[in-house]
């Protein structure tokens, strides 16, 4: 007799990285280790009185159950090194100077004639971040950023939503928008980047700390380190490989 229940399946997210302390400090976590420090803070209840004159009780946050849902999914990257950001307050494009804690992580950008120019008011980062992505289903991921945990930040920065996946491209940068003329300074372990898978099956996070050798000769063989065409390069990649995987499976000498 057939079950009329299907077991989940689980989907394994493998992080890698060269960095020891992404790796051992300010590893990618699930959401559920993120719960805003201001909203653990919070009372259960706080007394109001209605015209009446009667006492009673209303619920925080603490019991808003889309709040609580969201940190129940998926995971976050936080950031692995204090930073400091310093945007001109003039000039064309892109014009800022930083510095990590670190000493050797990097920022790259996108050129603003990406955007057209709805953004030039902005000044454009995009924190290169030292993990490498991989999961083999395909599922996709909601790339957004963590509102809830920096709420001074809302007016003045901003980390754009988007979907993503982990099968064809496994870079984890994080992309943001600042005002110009403005110094920023983020800590280590500041949540980035909050990413929900868009499946109901179970996810389990792996860090790996590999050395600049193993992520050299292994990881990059799975995992590309760039696209190796000019233009529109993630989805011919994309394209090919699935064309690849289609070719293999219908190969009649493939063993059964």
């Amino acid at each position: 007799m057939l079950s009329i229940f299907k077991k989940r399946k689980k989907i394994v997210v493998d992080c890698f990285t060269t960095n020891i302390d992404a790796h051992d400090t300010f590893p990618i976590q699930p959401a559920n280790r993120f719960y805003p420090n201001w909203w653990k803070r919070l009372p259960n209840t706080f007394p109001v009185e209605t015209d009446a004159g009667i006492q009673l009780e209303n619920k925080t946050m603490k019991s808003c159950y889309g709040l609580i849902n969201h940190y129940k999914n998926g995971f976050i990257l936080p950031l692995w090194s204090e930073l400091v950001v310093q945007t001109q307050a003039d000039g064309l494009g892109n014009s800022y100077s930083y510095q990590y804690a670190d000493g050797h992580s990097t920022i790259g950008v996108h050129p603003l004639d990406q955007m057209g120019k709805e953004f030039e008011k902005l000044v454009h980062v995009k924190l290169t971040s030292p993990w490498r992505i991989r999961e083999k289903s395909g599922v996709n991921f909601i790339y957004m950023e963590p509102t809830w945990n920096l709420p001074s930040d809302l007016l003045h920065m901003s980390t754009p939503p988007g979907t993503i996946e982990y099968k064809y491209q496994h870079t984890s940068s994080v992309n943001m928008f600042l005002e110009k003329g403005r110094r920023y300074q983020f800590t280590a372990g500041r949540p980035m980047a909050h990413l929900i898978p868009l499946t109901e099956n179970e996810v389990e996070i792996k860090c790996h700390l590999v050395s600049p050798i193993e992520f050299d000769n292994d990881i990059r063989r799975v995992m590309h380190h760039g696209f190796p065409f000019f233009t529109d390069a993630y989805m011919q990649v994309k394209k090919r490989k699935q064309e690849l995987e289609k070719n293999k499976a219908e190969c009649p000498f493939k063993k059964k």
